[in-house]
């Protein structure tokens, strides 16, 4: 317990250092309060985290995409991708501490970029709508919607054949985690069922 917490006392005390470098020796710090159960981040206009402004632009998009705007919820959500630069605390080892934010941090991402991704193809940019498709599956290889937002992107530039796999890829990402296609991909099975092939599809 004694070395924790010089450990610890070390710690603090270069983070001070780092983000207070004028303050004099021995002078509580400012931007860092600490007291007996916590140390705290000052933050304001004069110092932001980028995953609290991060959260900040998630939630201005919900407020938009609830008053029906989508254009104005497509601004926060592509903010917000342009700060997401991996997993948080990446370069923390082993710290056990931070999986929960690690994850949930992960999984807002992937839910914003996909529905920017959407937002971006309902637009009518489908380059646009890819690469964020394909920033999203970077991240998690796993996350169906943004697989069928590849499918849809491949639909709206009329490359059936290249629609076709991706669908297949999708299916068989599913079947290998013994998950059902979502109500959306079995959407998009029908769509390219329905329409008549073209010659070479």
């Amino acid at each position: 317990e004694r070395q924790s917490g010089n450990n610890l006392a070390v710690t603090l005390n270069h983070a001070q250092r780092l983000l207070e470098p004028w303050r004099p020796p021995g002078e509580p710090g400012y931007l860092l309060r600490l007291d007996r159960h916590a140390v705290r981040l000052v933050t304001g206009e004069h110092l932001q985290v980028d995953v609290d402004v991060f959260d900040r632009h998630l939630a201005d998009a919900a407020r938009a995409e609830d008053d029906g705007v989508p254009s104005t919820a497509l601004t926060d959500y592509l903010a917000a991708l342009d700060l997401y630069r991996g997993d948080l605390g990446a370069d923390v080892p082993d710290a056990p501490w931070l999986v929960q934010d690690r994850e949930r941090h992960r999984s807002r991402f992937v839910v914003a970029a996909t529905r920017a991704g959407q937002l971006l193809l309902g637009r009518g940019d489908p380059t646009a709508a890819e690469e964020v498709a394909r920033r999203v599956i970077d991240v998690d290889p796993q996350a169906e919607p943004a697989h069928a937002l590849l499918v849809g992107v491949a639909l709206a530039t009329g490359d059936r054949p290249a629609a076709r796999r991706r669908l297949d890829r999708c299916l068989a990402l599913l079947a290998d985690l013994g998950v059902a296609p979502s109500e959306a991909t079995r959407r998009l099975v029908n769509r390219l069922r329905a329409e008549p092939a073209q010659p070479g599809a």
